[in-house]
């Protein structure tokens, strides 16, 4: 029988489920002359996807509630980095172990025709321990977690919709939630597959356990046969083990690695951005160097030169290699550019530049993570680092410096809710800042509530125009007396382009057109200035707005046309005018 199938060359695919990660092998095994061989066919590495993610969703939906029941404590008495950092953490491995307890309670019954008639079941499993947290707002506990076998379904359909492109957000969308199918769905289209041509589906790793995922790809890969082993999570280090023996002793790999995407960089070919494949997805690991030295500017002078590095597609960039002329001379067309690249046995991508005389030393880079990476979040990550290193040198005591540095870089990329607790912790900490600054952080990342907290303080503490109007806006679509009533109180403190605009479309929404399109004039002739000596002191969308009352739309596109623009720029990684060419097709 499995020899019958070796000669058919059958597809395995294997279905590695651990704590961390999900990670998706399809091999293809066949005879040869000189004996069996496996094939890797195409690998789907999926680190954004583990166990753990399960039980971080149970810690999310399931636990947080029933902890801030028992404190009697609403979300919003926790910062978002609280939950994320501290409290969250510290439920999930209360959450791993009533996962654990439930697929062992699961895995006890006949069959799914069992299982499925819990699915609506309020009861559950119990944990008799507590938890408690120490935090500097108190003593937080959490009695005998539990969960329901409702709950438990419910968090687990969420990994298992075939539906990969829809996917689960929590604490203000910072941690994803994916399903299993994705990688799966992945592997099978690098190795040009349907589900159907899969013989054989083989389960690895202690998250396979879980007799609903079981079923699921059971269900998924009908026409396969399941291979169960009776110990799931040995299996990987007996076969590296194994692997070890025979690689050492007779300097034979069993089973080839291979790369589960392209590398690619992007360069310009006239006006067109190109994507240039310089390791091909299937490439043997470790790879040979591929040496590039026919890359150009695009013209004489160019300032910047700018090499995006990518995997699979454009938009998942694990490095940008920039270099700037020196003394701002510019590149000519002559200039020597060498890129060499290679992956080697880790399956790290290794990158050297020389552009110019100028070295570019590029850590070691893990391609194959599946996850699409943006400008902002590898800002995010790096300022985070900077930020943690900074606290690690000074025995683990938060600095002002370091606060500052990272509230900048956060009100830099536009993170307004983590811009809201760096103000806050500034504040608190330095006294640096305003409460207002933190109230309109707050607003801007969709905490209403938080946002009315800061101004009504600020208003307590040293009442301003600004926070005055700033509540007057937070009413404008409630209450209309509210609205206008601050609208007066900021007035009345000091009038303002902006405050003047809001009051005088209400004088002509009541009646009073003669005065009140004399404010809004006055708005837009001083905005109109400053617009045009590049110091709006508002937000283009409020100019826009005036411009449009005022029935000058040809004015408002044109701003509008001008405000795409500039946000279309502010999640680019590269500039497209920094780009190279290539001379002629050749890749050493």
């Amino acid at each position: 029988m499995i020899f019958r199938h070796l000669l058919l060359l059958p597809n395995i695919l294997v279905f590695d489920f651990g704590a961390g990660t999900c990670d998706i092998s399809i091999l293809e095994v066949g005879y040869s002359p000189s004996g069996f061989y496996s094939k890797n066919l195409s690998i789907s590495r999926f680190e954004a996807l583990g166990g753990n993610d399960i039980d971080k969703l149970i810690a999310i939906d399931i636990l947080l509630p029933q902890f801030l029941k028992e404190n009697g404590k609403e979300r919003s008495f926790f910062k978002s980095k609280d939950l994320r950092e501290a409290i969250i953490p510290r439920l999930e491995k209360s959450a791993e172990m009533l996962k654990i307890k439930m697929s062992e309670k699961l895995s006890l019954l006949q069959g799914m025709n069992d299982i499925n008639q819990l699915i609506d079941n309020s009861d559950g499993v119990e944990l008799n321990h507590t938890v408690e947290m120490k935090s500097k707002k108190g003593i937080f506990t959490l009695h005998n977690p539990k969960i329901t076998y409702q709950d438990f379904f419910n968090i687990n359909n969420m990994f298992l919709s075939t539906e990969t492109e829809k996917f689960e957000k929590r604490i203000d969308g910072e941690s994803e939630f994916k399903s299993i199918y994705l990688p799966i769905f992945t592997a099978l289209k690098k190795a040009y597959l349907d589900k159907d041509d899969i013989d054989y589906l083989l389960f690895i790793g202690g998250s396979s356990k879980n007799p609903l995922i079981q079923q699921s790809l059971k269900n998924h890969f009908n026409e396969s046969e399941h291979l169960v082993p009776q110990d799931l999570q040995a299996h990987v280090s007996s076969g590296a083990a194994v692997h070890s023996l025979i690689f050492n002793r007779f300097g034979k790999n069993i089973i080839e690695p291979i790369t589960s995407e392209p590398i690619i960089i992007i360069t310009k070919d006239g006006e067109d951005e190109v994507l240039k494949s310089l390791l091909k997805a299937g490439t043997m690991i470790p790879s040979e160097t591929i040496i590039i030295n026919n890359l150009t500017p695009q013209v004489n002078g160019q300032k910047i030169i700018e090499i995006p590095i990518c995997v699979g597609n454009k938009n998942k960039i694990v490095h940008n290699i920039k270099v700037e002329s020196l003394e701002n001379k510019g590149f000519t067309l002559s200039t020597s550019i060498e890129l060499k690249i290679y992956i080697n046995a880790d399956k790290m991508l290794i990158v050297e530049a020389e552009i110019d005389g100028q070295r570019v030393e590029v850590e070691p880079l893990n391609p194959f993570s599946n996850k699409e990476v943006f400008l902002r979040d590898k800002e995010k990550f790096e300022a985070e680092k900077e930020f943690n290193k900074s606290c690690a040198l000074n025995h683990g005591v938060t600095t002002e410096k370091a606060l500052k540095n990272i509230y900048s870089e956060y009100r830099r990329l536009e993170l307004e809710l983590q811009s809201a607790e760096m103000a806050e912790d500034l504040y608190n900490m330095f006294n640096i800042g305003s409460l207002n600054n933190i109230g309109l952080h707050y607003s801007k990342a969709g905490d209403d509530e938080k946002a009315m907290q800061f101004y009504e303080k600020a208003m307590d503490e040293k009442p301003s125009s600004v926070t005055a109007l700033n509540i007057a806006l937070k009413y404008k679509s409630t209450n209309r007396k509210l609205y206008i009533e601050w609208l007066e109180k900021s007035m009345e403190i000091e009038k303002s382009h902006l405050n003047s605009y809001c009051y005088g479309v209400i004088l002509v929404e009541n009646g009073n057109s003669e005065e009140g399109y004399k404010l809004i004039n006055n708005s837009f002739d001083n905005w109109k200035i400053e617009y045009e000596h590049n110091r709006l002191s508002v937000h283009i969308s409020w100019f826009i707005s005036c411009a449009k009352f005022l029935n000058k739309y040809e004015y408002a596109e044109k701003l509008e046309k001008e405000m795409r623009e500039k946000e279309s720029k502010k999640d680019e990684v590269y500039s497209s005018e920094n780009l190279t060419e290539f001379q002629n097709n050749r890749i050493n």
